[in-house]
Formats: structure tokens, sequence, C-alpha cells
């Protein structure tokens, strides 16, 4: 569909450059406010493209993450905890087809309570084994770090440059 939402982004860029700036004359939060805008334009056109792709990987790999933690917690008999997980991610559905970024965030959030939920019933039961915890912990540490991975995608020095 023309216009992107990349290209429309731009043309606001453009006409803020073109019809606005050149009428700021020598105010500096008049300047500073222009360029507040214009550097969270450049983030949105970077988030626009890759957003959605994110939030469905990182909706995966945390499905991934919940799996692999119902066979931890599951061998080394801490059932109760097994079954929370699997009960929460299964009220979960999973987006399928061509979803939109307000379905994709919505699955995505709903899978990161999930998670929260977990490392919160790790942190409070201190009678469950250690050996699994430390594998939970583990999984889950690298399930962040692969987030933050994805998510560097989306972070275009916004705030970069002078001020004024």
């Amino acid at each position: 569909m023309r216009p992107t939402a990349v290209e429309m982004i731009q043309c606001v860029e453009f006409s803020l450059d073109a019809d606005v700036v050149p009428n700021l004359g020598s105010d500096p939060r008049a300047h500073s406010a222009v360029a507040s805008i214009r550097f969270l334009l450049r983030h949105l056109a970077v988030r626009v493209e890759v957003e959605p792709r994110m939030l469905a990987e990182d909706s995966r790999d945390i499905r991934e993450l919940c799996v692999s933690l119902v066979e931890v917690f599951r061998s080394a008999g801490m059932g109760e905890l097994a079954d929370l997980v699997a009960r929460e991610c299964d009220r979960i559905p999973p987006v399928d087809g061509f979803p939109d970024l307000c379905r994709l965030s919505k699955e995505n959030t709903a899978l990161k309570t999930v998670v929260d939920k977990i490392v919160s019933s790790l942190g409070k039961a201190e009678n469950y084994p250690s050996e699994p915890v430390s594998v939970a912990n583990t999984l889950i540490a690298q399930q962040l770090a692969r987030q933050i991975g994805r998510e560097e995608a989306c972070m275009n020095l916004t705030y970069t440059g002078s001020i004024f």
C-alpha cells in the first residue's frame, strides 16, 4: 500500500523541516521541541518496520521457554509449578494468520506476564530444589538476552545530538 507508513513519516519530517523550522526564529525551546519530534518520528519509522516481526519472534520464544520450563519442573517433581506454567500459557491463544500489531502486542504482553509469574514463584518458594530453579533461571536469562537482542533493532538513537 502506498504511501507506506515510513513514507508518511518521512513526509511529516520533510514538512517539519521545510515549513516549521524556518519559522521558529531563535527560540531554543521551539528548536528543542522540533528536534524531539524529529527524533521520535525517526524512532517510529524504525519501529513500524521491525516491531511486528520482533513481537512474533519474541512470543514464539517465550512459548518455547514455557515448554522447556514445564519439562524441567515436571522432571524435578515440581508438578504444581509445571501445571501453573502450562495452564497460563494455554489460556493465551497464539496469534495466527496476518495479525495486526495490537494483537501481537497483546499476546506478547500476556506471555511476558506468565514469565513474570514464574520468576515470582521461583523467588518466593524456598522449598523448590535448587537444581531445577537454577536451570529455570538460566533458561529465563537466555530468553531475556534474546529478547534484548531483538529489541536492539528498535533502538534508533532517538535522543542523540544537541538539545538546541
